[in-house]
């Protein structure tokens, strides 16, 4: 991200930072670029902003934005009062629930967990990566059989290529929610181990 940045600086091209789905605490920090020390021309965020509501944003620097004149820059729903409500009460209760922080912990017991998990299906997992609570399981063979056994382990995962499972969970997570989690992902990759089908997944996750 430095490299980025200084080479911006080189040639004269502004840095663009998505945060649209790093950003507002998910990597553990209020923004995650933060993290490299590096000072984006443009940041783009949106989703978790909002608590759920569609919203939106896009933070420039004073030089981008003092270059902006009046009616050069417009948006279809800029200023929806409804939005911007959802968007103070996010802001609001990231700050009093200290979202950023718990992302951090739980990332940290969730992310150390899994990575303990897959040493024992080295076969079938590569590793684990984790920055907050955004972690992936990156797998020797084709995701999609995987996320439909997670399925039936009733845990519900996203595939980031052909190879990993995506783990983004809410912010809400708990301490029970992880040994959940990491009881499905396990009986899953047993199943993988064995190429056997339970009959009553739902006893492995008693």
């Amino acid at each position: 991200m430095r490299a980025l940045e200084e080479g911006c600086r080189e040639v004269g091209a502004y840095l663009i930072v998505d945060e649209v789905q790093s950003g507002f605490g998910r990597a553990g920090r209020v923004w995650s670029h933060l993290e490299h020390g590096v000072k984006p021309d443009i940041m783009v965020a949106g989703k978790s902003i909002g608590g759920g509501f569609p919203v939106s944003l896009i933070a420039v620097s004073s030089e981008l934005g003092e270059k902006i004149e009046e009616g050069e820059h417009g948006s279809t729903h800029g200023g929806n009062p409804l939005a911007l409500a959802a968007l103070v009460g996010g802001i609001e209760a990231f700050l009093s629930d200290d979202v950023s922080g718990r992302a951090a912990r739980m990332g940290e017991l969730l992310g150390s967990q899994l990575a303990e998990l897959v040493q024992e299906f080295k076969t079938v997992v590569r590793g684990v990566r984790s920055k907050g609570l955004m972690l992936a399981v990156e797998l020797r063979e084709r995701v999609s059989p995987y996320i439909a056994r997670l399925q039936a382990e009733g845990l519900l995962l996203l595939r980031s290529g052909a190879t990993t499972l995506r783990m983004l969970p809410p912010y809400l997570i708990s301490k029970e929610d992880v040994k959940f989690s990491l009881k499905a992902l396990d009986a899953a990759l047993h199943m993988a181990l064995t190429g056997s089908q339970r009959e009553d997944t739902r006893e492995v996750l008693r």
